[in-house]
């Protein structure tokens, strides 16, 4: 759990954020902002990237750049590569590409998007040099898994509207009383051990726990399940 200040936990779970994302996926930089539309906040963590840069990009290219925000509101869309919306050529000829990605090194962006009530009220930048290949579709399918829980917590840290329906939940999948206490914890971020100390429990029965869980759920992994709770299809 992370504990503080409101601006002090954001800024804690930022740098968490991309020191999570950097560990998945190799990355030269990366960035966390947070938008104007949410109100009563600031966040803004760097990753590799120097201030004047980012003051420079927000100054001159945010409005030329073919993955900013205002684009992509109202649309399902969560982790875009700048590859998968312009031809290399294009992107080579554009005034972003050359006034920002050439003077700075950078080759290949993603932005990752999280909306709160279906507005993006943050973006997660994630850049490669020109020595790094394009994020290939494996990768991007990661993002987008982890993008779910990222968007999940960021929600919970500043209050917003995503809840935990025990009583839907217990209808739609087979879980125990204990396991839902598990599964609200998870979607909480709560570690193992976190668990363990919040249930008074020990450590092999959480593990125990979420094993059953996944198979019930039918995923692997807590991203998995995330996925699945909040997103069902």
């Amino acid at each position: 759990m992370i504990a503080g200040t409101p601006s002090a936990v954001l800024d804690a779970f930022a740098h968490r954020t991309l020191d999570l994302i950097h560990g998945v996926v190799p990355l030269s930089a990366s960035a966390f902002h947070l938008r104007p539309e949410m109100p009563g906040f600031r966040c803004s963590v760097l990753h590799g990237i120097d201030p004047a840069t980012d003051a420079s990009y927000h100054r001159q290219f945010s409005a030329i750049d073919p993955i900013q925000p205002p684009l992509f509101e109202g649309t399902p869309e969560t982790v875009v590569p700048l590859a998968s919306l312009i031809s290399a050529q294009a992107l080579h000829q554009s005034e972003f590409y050359r006034g920002f990605m050439v003077p700075n090194g950078y080759r290949h962006v993603a932005d990752m998007f999280l909306r709160r009530d279906g507005s993006i009220v943050a973006v997660v930048s994630l850049l490669r040099c020109r020595d790094k290949p394009a994020f290939d579709n494996v990768e991007v399918a990661v993002l987008k898994q982890l993008q779910c829980y990222i968007e999940y917590t960021l929600c919970g840290i500043t209050g917003a509207g995503l809840s935990f329906d025990r009583e839907n939940l217990r209808r739609a999948l087979p879980f125990t009383e204990r396991e839902l206490d598990v599964v609200e914890l998870v979607l909480q971020g709560y570690s193992n051990k976190a668990i363990q100390r919040a249930l008074g429990i020990s450590l092999a029965t959480v593990k125990t726990h979420l094993l059953r869980i996944f198979d019930k759920s039918g995923v692997s992994s807590r991203a998995e399940l995330i996925t699945r709770l909040l997103r069902p299809h």
